[in-house]
């Protein structure tokens, strides 16, 4: 299924790219060569270039294709590729998000006060930790820093131990290692203990 080609968008070329730079570099040739024509310049080699710069950028958006010896670069179809892939793994990220939060939404689990206090201190630094305010899913070695634990095995054997009671979830990131996030019963076990 890796192998199977996939249908590509057509490339769409981003406005700096194929606006603004080459009417700058369109703007300055152009006094440069009227400030010549007055004569109070005179147009040597870095100003010829700057020209022949200027008149080339124009048509870098249009060039899909570059050969350098043995190897070629097709520009277009991988930004198009690029581009699909990115938009792929945003809808993967959102149905992710989707399946794992929806259905705990309406489970608040029992967790309250006697859910924090049947915590160790252990499971709690984890649990805090999961709960940075800049991190949704962290890794076990993100989660082992921010906690303070001493290795990733103690802490991914905790975190083991807090899925079984419901308060964290996993789901496998991008590198296909896991990664850990609260569950709602994990939050209002979190907001008990501060």
């Amino acid at each position: 299924m890796a192998n199977d080609p996939e249908p590509t968008a057509p490339a769409r070329v981003p406005p700096l790219y194929a606006l603004w730079i080459p009417l700058a570099f369109t703007l300055v040739s152009g006094l440069l060569l009227v400030l010549h024509f007055q004569g109070r310049i005179t147009l040597d080699s870095p100003v010829i270039t700057l020209v022949g710069a200027a008149v080339l950028v124009w048509f870098l958006p249009l060039v899909t294709r570059i050969k350098l010896g043995e190897n070629e670069i097709e520009l277009g179809k991988r930004m198009s590729e690029v581009e699909m892939a990115v938009r792929q793994d945003a809808e993967r990220v959102d149905a992710l998000v989707d399946t794992q939060i929806a259905p705990e939404a309406d489970d608040d689990g029992g967790a309250g006060p006697a859910a924090a206090e049947a915590l160790d201190p252990d499971q709690a630094a984890i649990l805090l930790a999961l709960d940075h305010p800049r991190y949704n899913l962290r890794t076990v070695t993100g989660t082992r820093k921010e906690s303070g634990l001493a290795s990733n095995a103690a802490v991914a054997a905790t975190l083991d131990r807090l899925k079984d009671k419901g308060l964290v979830r996993t789901v496998t990131g991008k590198s296909g290692t896991p990664v850990w996030g609260l569950t709602q019963k994990g939050r209002l076990a979190v907001a008990a203990r501060q």
